[in-house]
């Protein structure tokens, strides 16, 4: 049974409502300006779980390992560190300006929605990351003392 769905998009200042006919895995609608809010018939049983996990997949997909957002080079992991460490949304769209705030948001939901998979994923980065960099002073001897070196003559100036 087809469920009926009430989507409003404010795009340009004048909000747009369309009625759209969805089954219960594909609910929601985007208005081309990519603006989008569901408000759910009486015919429906949604939980806000759903809902929240529905509405965050249209930000995320995985790809190569990782977490991207959809049609960008922009990875989950790079909004989510900048979240963790207290950045607002706004902030996060001033620092990847191929995101729109709404993607930024939806971002943060996916995260939240999937915080144990997510946080998961991240410490398997960084434990990455400093097997890595192991490996990279193990095989660089002399070039990272040169670089200590260098390091401790900067902050003695």
């Amino acid at each position: 049974m087809l469920s009926q769905l009430i989507a409003w998009s404010d795009c340009g200042g004048r909000p747009a409502q369309k009625r759209i006919h969805r089954d219960a895995l594909g609910f929601g609608a985007r208005h081309q300006c990519g603006l989008f809010r569901v408000c759910l018939s009486q015919k429906t049983s949604y939980s806000l779980g759903n809902i929240i996990e529905v509405v965050a997949q249209e930000f995320i997909e995985q790809r190569g390992g990782g977490y991207y957002f959809i049609g960008s080079r922009v990875s989950l992991e790079s909004v989510v560190y900048q979240f963790l460490q207290g950045e607002s949304p706004e902030s996060i769209v001033q620092a990847y300006p191929s995101l729109s705030l709404l993607q930024v948001y939806g971002g943060i939901t996916y995260y939240l929605a999937h915080r144990g998979e997510i946080d998961e994923y991240l410490k398997r980065g960084e434990a990455r990351f400093e097997e890595l960099a192991r490996a990279a002073r193990e095989a660089n001897p002399l070039l990272y003392a040169k670089l200590e070196a260098a390091k401790h003559a900067a902050q003695r100036s």
